[in-house]
């Protein structure tokens, strides 16, 4: 038993002193060290903090978090933290381009098309023009809430990876995408009502000529 301990020191040593230029990263596993050293990494996040386990110090696991962060569209932000034998690290902001790249796919626009003609068309049938205009704006996203769900439910499957995705993250876009949404119809209402104020037929709904599209302009 004695005999293998100074084996035992060399593979140790040298697992830290090793790090591969492109580690794998397969699902929550990664190989920073290569094959064969130790029982590789695990890395665990939810879309923005990423933690990187059995790592020698902060900087081995850099590529392997960078890696994650790509899943979600992010890049890494530069400051990390190390502590035992774990690094922890924190994804940016989602790249604008890759926001913009997915709103220009076909289907997100005509899901964002249908979700703005839902709205016109309940602007002029639940407008009494009496209530309140915020109150309107409320019952209007309620009733396009498939709508917006759809928009929603594509926007996530056009996501990098989004097949591995954690659940927590796709809630908390679901989340902001159906945040505030009444302050998103509101704008519709006041621009519905100066409409029928300058002649408009209050039953005719009006088109995108009237009320262009302007819920979510290449973004969420």
């Amino acid at each position: 038993m004695l005999r293998n301990i100074p084996m035992l020191l060399v593979i140790i040593l040298v697992s830290g002193c090793v790090t591969v230029e492109d580690p794998q990263l397969v699902g929550n596993k990664a190989s920073v060290y290569g094959e064969g050293l130790g029982v590789g990494q695990r890395v665990n996040g939810d879309g923005t903090n990423v933690s990187v386990w059995n790592i020698w110090k902060g900087a081995d696991g850099v590529e392997v978090a960078r890696k994650y962060c790509a899943r979600f569209g992010k890049t890494l932000e530069p400051n990390y933290s190390f502590q035992g034998i774990t690094g922890y690290y924190k994804c940016g902001s989602v790249d604008d381009s890759v926001i913009t790249a997915i709103f220009d796919k076909p289907n997100m626009v005509e899901a964002a098309e249908s979700l703005s003609e839902c709205v016109r068309s309940n602007v002029a049938y639940l407008d009494d023009l009496m209530s309140d205009a915020s109150t309107i704006a409320t019952a209007v996203a309620q009733s396009c809430l498939r709508e917006l769900n759809n928009l929603t439910d594509r926007y996530i499957s056009h996501l990098p990876n989004s097949q591995a995705l954690a659940d927590n993250y796709k809630n908390s876009i679901r989340s902001a995408f159906e945040d505030g949404k009444a302050d998103r119809v509101l704008p519709y209402v006041l621009a519905w009502r100066s409409l029928v104020n300058r002649g408009w037929n209050k039953e005719t709904p009006p088109t995108e000529n009237e009320l262009p599209d302007s819920l979510f302009p290449k973004g969420i």
